[in-house]
């Protein structure tokens, strides 16, 4: 499972979530739902931490290196969810042609 050792800038890991996941389901629900009626992304979850990774030639070169965005786990899980929700009705509106970058 991929970041399962991963630790996020709130300094919890996805072991921690997963371990408590019976106790912090339903707190979870009532802070995504209340979210998502609001329309208002809790600014906790928007922290990020970043770390450049070396992509190659000279390290002392501050253009050889790209960003990683650290999530926490709480706004990857939320993420998932809406993507998850949203997911079919998007795929019936975009076509192959579109993309991200």
């Amino acid at each position: 499972m991929r970041g399962v050792k991963t630790v996020g800038p709130d300094g919890l890991s996805a072991v921690f979530f997963c371990q408590l996941r019976s106790i912090i389901i339903y707190p979870l629900f009532l802070l995504f739902r209340h979210s998502l009626d609001e329309g208002n992304f809790p600014l906790i979850l928007k922290f990020n931490s970043v770390t450049p990774i070396h992509k190659s030639n000279n390290k002392s070169n501050i253009t050889n290196y790209r960003p990683i965005f650290v999530q926490s786990h709480l706004s990857k899980l939320f993420e998932s969810l809406v993507l998850n929700s949203i997911k079919q009705s998007v795929n019936n509106i975009l076509i192959e042609e579109q993309q991200g970058f």
